[in-house]
């Protein structure tokens, strides 16, 4: 029956605040595991309303980083390795040798409201060894011994905390400058902070990204390797292009560059090396990683990839750097939780790191975790203990560290403290390192301990979400790291 023109609008007002009501409450609850991930709060007034996040990609311009420009070498007189395939065997395994280290035991339930428990000697905070026979460092101690005569290769697994090659460039500076060493270390297909990164200029087109979070269509389960990430070609057209910079010292005497790849058909590799030495390598069809090799007499200062053939082709990345001294391999993946990185398979990984040894691995993950009100973080130690072990088993001649959390601070009354929530991660992080039977390192500690981001912030060494750092923060993290490396030899 026709009742005329009603108005809704109470009815319409009324349901609008009863959703909004519920959202609302949505926003306070915390995050809470299930079926084994981490579920984030929801907040539906995040864009609108001062919060720290820890996902936040938008720092206070000053703190970006810059693109950087090309240095110009003279032309190379080149020599070419034929293409390297891994052994089916694992690397040979380096013996142990117990030395004393400095423990300190946290218990991830119940322990003393603390962080910051490790001892300072000597202005150094020492790295802690949770191995049961205290060889966790071991192998990384044997290959520094070594550093002369080869390289010692270091890789660093982590989030946005080392993006662009924060703190891993300058960790790779104060270590080349103290031990030997040259180049920027391995460089990826793509990257999204390819024009932000000033430790290497780095270009490329006609490339399709696949990683551990995202398939993007791929059939490439099982071809993940450290760094998370494998490309595939669009077409012949595909290129990518790695020019050395002088942003840092050490990454210009670049000798040597190898390219990681699986050529399961027929693809043929065409190098340009300097703009002038044109090479072409034809790489036997394979299902297993391969790499080409080129050795220069002189220092390389770009290099230039196109391919032909493409089908069966993927590509992980390319290496540069020298024979001698310390390399560090940047791995950061902004957003991550570090817990993708499940999908790692021994028998890629192991051939990897045949063709690219590692000497010391590094996990620097947590930041993306980290949640207002949660205090308890036990999926979160569980599975990373799981990885952790796994990293181990695919690179078994590496030294392993967990790297924890850096401080980052709240509005607490009106005035920004440490949050308690970053100090249960470390506890968990802590219990990682001891679960998986790892080393640890205090970041916390190292950057001064409690409310050490607010000094931080105001001495501009961090944005002011005080919680991600910037350059000159992060080289003060990176000399921490480096000095207690260097004491643990």
């Amino acid at each position: 029956m026709y009742r005329g023109n009603r108005n809704y609008i109470f009815h319409t007002t009324l349901i609008a605040l009863m959703v909004i009501a519920v959202l609302m409450a949505i926003r306070v609850v915390p995050s809470f595991g299930l079926l084994g991930a981490e579920l984030r709060r929801a907040d539906i007034v995040s864009d609108v309303v001062t919060r720290d996040t820890l996902n936040a990609t938008e720092v206070e311009p000053e703190l970006l980083l810059a693109s950087a420009e090309p240095s110009h070498e003279p032309s190379p007189k080149v020599s070419v390795k034929v293409p390297e395939r891994a052994a089916d065997t694992l690397p040979t395994e380096r013996k142990s040798v117990v030395r004393d280290t400095l423990i300190s035991s946290v218990s991830s339930e119940g322990a003393a409201d603390t962080a910051a428990t490790a001892r300072v000697r000597d202005g150094i905070v020492p790295i802690e060894d949770y191995s049961p026979d205290g060889s966790a460092l071991d192998a990384f101690r044997a290959a520094m011994s070594q550093r002369d005569g080869r390289v010692v290769r270091i890789g660093v697994m982590g989030d946005s905390f080392i993006e662009g090659d924060l703190m891993t460039g300058d960790l790779r500076e104060s270590l080349q400058s103290r031990m030997g060493g040259s180049g920027v270390g391995f460089v990826p297909i793509t990257s999204i902070v390819s024009k932000l990164r000033q430790t290497v200029a780095h270009t490329y087109s006609g490339w399709k990204t696949h990683s551990v979070r995202k398939r993007n269509g791929a059939d490439i389960d099982g071809r993940f390797t450290i760094s998370g990430y494998v490309y595939t070609p669009n077409d012949d057209n595909a290129t990518v292009t790695y020019r050395v910079t002088d942003f840092k010292r050490h990454l210009k005497n670049v000798r040597l560059v190898d390219f990681f790849f699986v050529n399961k058909e027929n693809t043929e590799i065409l190098a340009t090396v300097n703009d002038t030495t044109e090479l072409v390598f034809t790489p036997p069809a394979d299902d297993g990683i391969q790499k080409i090799t080129i050795a220069s007499d002189v220092p390389v200062s770009k290099v230039k990839f196109n391919f032909k053939r493409v089908g069966g082709f993927y590509a992980y990345g390319a290496s540069l750097g020298g024979s001698r001294g310390v390399q560090v391999d940047n791995f950061g993946d902004r957003g991550t939780s570090g817990l993708q990185m499940s999908k790692l398979r021994s028998q890629t990984n192991t051939r990897f790191d045949a063709l690219h040894p590692y000497d010391l691995i590094i996990i620097e993950y947590g930041l993306n975790v980290v949640t207002r009100g949660t205090m308890r973080y036990t999926s979160f130690e569980e599975q990373m203990s799981a990885i952790v072990a796994n990293v181990k088993a695919c690179y078994p001649g590496a030294s392993v560290i967990v790297m924890g959390l850096s401080d980052r601070s709240s509005n607490q009354d009106g005035v920004y403290r440490t949050m308690p929530e970053v100090k249960a991660m470390i506890r968990h992080q802590r219990a990682i390192a001891r679960n998986a039977g790892v080393a640890y390192w205090d970041t916390f500690t190292a950057m001064g301990g409690d409310d050490s981001m607010v000094g931080f912030v105001a001495k501009r060494w961090a944005s002011k979400d005080y919680t991600h750092v910037s350059p000159r923060g992060a080289a003060f993290i990176a000399e921490r790291l480096a000095d207690a490396l260097i004491d643990a030899l």
